[in-house]
C-alpha cells in the first residue's frame, strides 16, 4: 500500500504541474488537437479511398471472372484507383488495369458511381467498340454498370446510380428502356456474352486498327435485332435461325424436342449443321435444355418398386458424338449453365461452339 500511495504521489506531482500549464498556455491544448484531428481526418481518408478502391475491386473481380468463364476476353482489363485533384480524371490504361482517378469526395456513393461508370466503357470490349453501333454500346456499357454495382449484397451506390445515372438516361432517350430490357432477355437465356460479345470480340480482333472497323457498325447492329428476335422466340416459331453477314456468319441449332428426336433421330440436326456449313457459315453454336430421364428401380422378383428421375443431356451428347467424326468440325468450346426457357422457367442447359474448317 505504501508503494501504490508513493507512486500515485510521484505521478500526481508530475501530472498536475503539466495540467497548470496547459490551463495557463490554452493555445497549447488547440496546437496539439489540431495536430490530432488532422491525423484523425488523415485516417479517415483513408478509409474512405479503401472502401471505394475494395468495394469496386471485389464487385468488378467478380462480375468479369463470371463474364470471362462464359466467354473470355470480354472485360480483359481490372481496376486501380488513383488518388488526386487534378482538373481533367481522365482513365487510362496501365498495367493491365484501367486506371481511374478520382477527387475527394464527401459523398462515398458518388465516388464508387464515377469509378464503375469511368471504367466500363475502357474494360468492356476495348478493341471492338469501333466496330458497335454508338446507341448498342452505349445500352451495353450501361447494363455491365448496373451489373457490376448490383452485385452481391445491398449497396447505396446501385441506388445513387439509378437515381443520378440511369434514370436521366433513360428520359432523354425514350427508346434506351427498349434496348437495355432486350439485352436484360438475351443475359437471361444466356446468349449476351456466349454469342453476342463474343461475336463482337471475334471481330474486333480481327479489324483493330485497320481501317476497316468503322465499316462494320451495321452489321453489328443487324446482328443484334437478329438476336433481339431470337431472344423472343416463341415455341412454334420457326424464324431464321443462322446470320450471313460480311464478317459475321454463325447458326444456332437448337436441340430440345423430344418429338423431333423421335421422328427424325439425331441425324435431322446433322443435316441442319452440314447445310448452314455449304451456306458459309463459319461458327455453330448448339443448344440444349435439360432432358428428364425415367429409370425404373426394380424388386428382386422384377416389379418396380420406384422410378428414378434425373436430367441429363443425351441428345446433345448424341450429336456431339457423331460430329466428332466430321472432318469439317472443331469443338472449341462446351458450357453448362442455367437459362430461361420460353415460358420463364429457370432450367439447366448446355452449347456446344463449333468453328467450321475450310
Amino acid at each position: 500500500m505504501k508503494t501504490v500511495l508513493i507512486t500515485l504521489g510521484t505521478f500526481s506531482g508530475v501530472l498536475l504541474p503539466v495540467i497548470f500549464y496547459l490551463l495557463k498556455n490554452p493555445e497549447i491544448i488547440d496546437k496539439w488537437s489540431n495536430i490530432f484531428y488532422r491525423f484523425a481526418f488523415w485516417m479517415g481518408e483513408i478509409r474512405e479511398k479503401r472502401i471505394v478502391s475494395s468495394d469496386l475491386d471485389y464487385r468488378i473481380t467478380c462480375i468479369a471472372k463470371k463474364i470471362n468463364n462464359e466467354a473470355s476476353g470480354i472485360i480483359p482489363y481490372g481496376i486501380r484507383i488513383k488518388w488526386k485533384d487534378p482538373i481533367e480524371t481522365i482513365p487510362y490504361l496501365q498495367g493491365g488495369n484501367v486506371i481511374i482517378v478520382l477527387r475527394k469526395s464527401d459523398n462515398l456513393d458518388e465516388n464508387i458511381v464515377k469509378a464503375c461508370c469511368a471504367y466500363v466503357p475502357h474494360a468492356l470490349l476495348p478493341k471492338a467498340r469501333n466496330i458497335i453501333d454508338d446507341k448498342i454500346l452505349r445500352s451495353l456499357d450501361t447494363f455491365m454498370t448496373k451489373n457490376i454495382l448490383a452485385y452481391g449484397q445491398y449497396s447505396s451506390s446501385y441506388h445513387y446510380f439509378v437515381t443520378n445515372v440511369l434514370q436521366p438516361a433513360l428520359e432523354e432517350d425514350v427508346g434506351c428502356q427498349q434496348m437495355l430490357d432486350d439485352i436484360d432477355k438475351m443475359n437471361e437465356i444466356g446468349m449476351l456474352t456466349r454469342i453476342l460479345l463474343e461475336e463482337y470480340r471475334k471481330l474486333g480482333d480481327m479489324l483493330y486498327g485497320t481501317m476497316e472497323e468503322m465499316a462494320y457498325k451495321n452489321e453489328t447492329k443487324e446482328f443484334f435485332e437478329f438476336l433481339r428476335r431470337f431472344a423472343k422466340r416463341k415455341p412454334g416459331d420457326y424464324s431464321k435461325l443462322n446470320f450471313l453477314g460480311k464478317k459475321i456468319k454463325i447458326a444456332i441449332i437448337l436441340i430440345a424436342k423430344k418429338r423431333t428426336l423421335r421422328d427424325y433421330g439425331i441425324e435431322n440436326h446433322l443435316k441442319c449443321m452440314d447445310m448452314n456449313r455449304k451456306n458459309g457459315v463459319m461458327r455453330a453454336f448448339v443448344f440444349s435444355y435439360s432432358q428428364i430421364e425415367e429409370e425404373s428401380i426394380l424388386n428382386q422378383e422384377g416389379y418396380v418398386i420406384d422410378v428414378k428421375r434425373k436430367a441429363t443431356f443425351s441428345a446433345l451428347n448424341q450429336f456431339e458424338e457423331a460430329c466428332n467424326s466430321c472432318s469439317y468440325l472443331k469443338l472449341t468450346g462446351k458450357q453448362n449453365y442455367k437459362t430461361k426457357d420460353a415460358g420463364g422457367n429457370w432450367r439447366s442447359a448446355k452449347y456446344l461452339v463449333y468453328e467450321v474448317l475450310p
